[in-house]
Parts: C-alpha cells; sequence; structure tokens
C-alpha cells in the first residue's frame, strides 16, 4: 500500500503549497484546483457531490439560503474530471435552503437531490434525468426547521428513508414510498436543538441506526434500529462544547463504526469508539481551528486509515487530521480556505485515484483543493 504523504517544514512556503501546523510530520499535499476558489452567490451552505449527469464525472451542488422564496436556489457545478468545473447552472428551491444531499429515492438508479427547506419545514425530492436536469419536486412536510438529512434504508424493505434533524421540533423519519415520496413522518428523538442526523448500523446487527446530534443540550441522541422503522432509544451521550457535525466511520479498524463530531465551543474534534452494542467509549478530542461547523472521513493520503476534513467557520481554514488508524489522529495540517466554511466534501475531482476536498463558504465561494 503506498502513502499520498511527504515531511515538511512549517515555512512560508510550505503553509501555501501544503498547509501546515507547529510540527513536523506526515503531510498531505492539497493544491488549490485550478480556477478555485469559485463564486456561487451570496452565501453557500450546505455541499454535496455525485454524477448528475452520467459521465463518470464527480459534480458538486450547493445550496444557497437566503431565506426569500425568490432568491433560493441550488447551484449545479458540472465536472471536467481535472478539478475544474463548467459555468453555474441555477435550481430555484424555496425559502432558507440548509441542506442538500444526493441520493437515488427512485427506481431507476439515477441520483436524485433531496432539499431541506427551513423557514417551509418541507423536504423536496427533485427525481433526476441523468442529464443534470430534474423533475418537478415531490414535496413532504417535516418538523419546525430542517436543517440535516441523511438517508437509509430503515425498515428494510429496500427503498430508501430519511432521518430529518428538525432544529425546532427533534429527529423524525421518514419512510419511503418509492418515487420520491414518503408514507410516514414520525419524531425518533423530540426537543429542541437537533442540528444533524446520521444513519450508519453502530451494533453490528445489520440493522440500520440514528444518531441525532443535539447542540443545544449537547448530547446525542443514539437511536437502535429495529429493522422495521421503529428505534429503541439508547443512553444519551453527554458531549460538552456543542456538537454541531458528524461523520460515522470505523476510525479504529476494529469492524465497529466510531463517531467523530465538530465541537463549537471548544474548536476540536470529539472522536467516540464504538463498541458494537450502541454505546461508546468517553470521547477522545483533537484541536482543530476555531469554530468547526463541518466535517468528512476518507482516506486522504492511501495509508489505508481514515482521516477527518474539518471546515473552521471563525478561523476560515481547513484542517486535515491524519488518523492512525488506532482512533488517534494527528497534530492537525491547515489550509486557508474562504470566509466562514460551511461544508466539507471529499471526492476524486480529478480522476487521479485519490481523494480531493471542496469547502463551500457562506461567503459565496468553493474552494477546490486537489490532492497531489
Amino acid at each position: 500500500m503506498g502513502c499520498r504523504c511527504m515531511l515538511v517544514l512549517c515555512s512560508a512556503a510550505a503553509v501555501a503549497a501544503f498547509g501546515c501546523n507547529d510540527a513536523t510530520g506526515p503531510r498531505v499535499g492539497l493544491e488549490p484546483a485550478p480556477g478555485s476558489p469559485i463564486v456561487v452567490g451570496q452565501s453557500a451552505y450546505s455541499l454535496a457531490g455525485g454524477d448528475l449527469n452520467s459521465d463518470g464525472l464527480v459534480d458538486l451542488v450547493v445550496t444557497i439560503p437566503t431565506g426569500l422564496v425568490a432568491l433560493d436556489t441550488l447551484v449545479i457545478l458540472l465536472g471536467n474530471g481535472n478539478g475544474t468545473f463548467q459555468a453555474a447552472s441555477r435550481l430555484p428551491t424555496g425559502r432558507d435552503t440548509r441542506h442538500v444531499l444526493i441520493a437515488d429515492f427512485t427506481p431507476d438508479a439515477t441520483p436524485d437531490l433531496v432539499i431541506a427547506n427551513a423557514e417551509d419545514d418541507v423536504v423536496l425530492v427533485r427525481p433526476g434525468n441523468g442529464n443534470a436536469t430534474f423533475q418537478a419536486a415531490e414535496t413532504s412536510s417535516t418538523g419546525r426547521f430542517p436543517m440535516g438529512l441523511a438517508a437509509g434504508d430503515l425498515n428494510g424493505d429496500g427503498v430508501p428513508d430519511l432521518a430529518v434533524a428538525a432544529y425546532f421540533s427533534g429527529a423524525e423519519v421518514l419512510l419511503g414510498a418509492g418515487g420520491g415520496a414518503f408514507d410516514t413522518n414520525f419524531v425518533i428523538a423530540g426537543g429542541q436543538g437537533v442540528s444533524a442526523v446520521a444513519v450508519a448500523d453502530l451494533n453490528n446487527d445489520g440493522r440500520q441506526d440514528v444518531v441525532a446530534v443535539n447542540s443545544q443540550y449537547n448530547q446525542l441522541g443514539i437511536l437502535l434500529g429495529k429493522g422495521d422503522g421503529t428505534f429503541d432509544l439508547a443512553p444519551l451521550v453527554d458531549v460538552a462544547f456543542q456538537p454541531i457535525a458528524i461523520a460515522v466511520a470505523d476510525f479504529d479498524r476494529d469492524g465497529v463504526r466510531d463517531l467523530a463530531l465538530t465541537m463549537g465551543f471548544s474548536n476540536d474534534v470529539a472522536i467516540l469508539i464504538g463498541k458494537a452494542d450502541g454505546t461508546f467509549l468517553v470521547p477522545r478530542r483533537f484541536p482543530v481551528g476555531r469554530n468547526p461547523r463541518s466535517i468528512a472521513a476518507a482516506d486522504l493520503n492511501d495509508d489505508g486509515f481514515l482521516d477527518l476534513a474539518v471546515g473552521n467557520v471563525t478561523s476560515g481554514t481547513l484542517s486535515i487530521l491524519l488518523g492512525k488508524g488506532d482512533g488517534t489522529f494527528l497534530k492537525q495540517q491547515t489550509f486557508p480556505v474562504a470566509t466562514s466554511p460551511s461544508a466539507v466534501v471529499v471526492a476524486d475531482f480529478d480522476r487521479d485515484g485519490a481523494p480531493d476536498v471542496a469547502v463551500s463558504a457562506w461567503s459565496g465561494v468553493i474552494n477546490v483543493f486537489l490532492n497531489r
């Protein structure tokens, strides 16, 4: 197995080319892509990557929330396969579009767009045509202020379902009926402050579970799936210092999924190692930039260990934490990005086999970094 890493010292040139911190060690050689940063609008919030036009290349879609129905859009950037993107196209949405994900909610093997409109209290599914155009939306009501989405088959019927983080009413589940519609909508963890959700099998029983991140009460709700769309609530997990965003992956290579959380008040990432029963070890913390609010997991340096990419709002930086394969991480490597980064996506934008990184920002741009 190769390793896309290097040893550098923290000179000004090294910071510009590779990112840096106050210690030597392995680094990821991220370089700004040609044409980066990409200007997309007055704000840029949620970001997702996928092949929207069936050409085998990764495209990007980003939400532009304003709270004004006449202005809210999705911006679609079709990839050229070399880290650059075609001119943006726009798709009208609704009021305060907070989250977008790309998934196939219609049984046609074509990616669809799933959109959360926070001020309208709805989720929209726009079925894809396979050419970066989309059909009329299927609209489903949610709780108050939906701002996070995660997809998975929660009742074992082979149809994708949706977990929703509705900030003012709690985490809920929408059971899919096919064609982008939903049969059932019910709350699985009530209360104000749910900012994100994730779907994964946390206890290795072959059934999908849900994690609800409550940034107001500094807790995680662990909902263990029964395989029929209902859940058992495990004991709440206390995680101080405002958890915001979540990534679920096996960071210590034991076959059990673990959690990585950005902590807005303590400026670090908390790692919770899973115990295969829906419970977790005491969090270990790894410093990043100020006010981290987005996170993605991937093997960025080809050493077989999962790493983390974190967007830091107040610092205006991207932090890279290289994993050691045991649930711990090296000191951060930082890269400057646009003001107030809001979301992070990891994908291979230039088809060289290495994962690249895209970061959207409230300042209305997307920074794209190629992994060299």
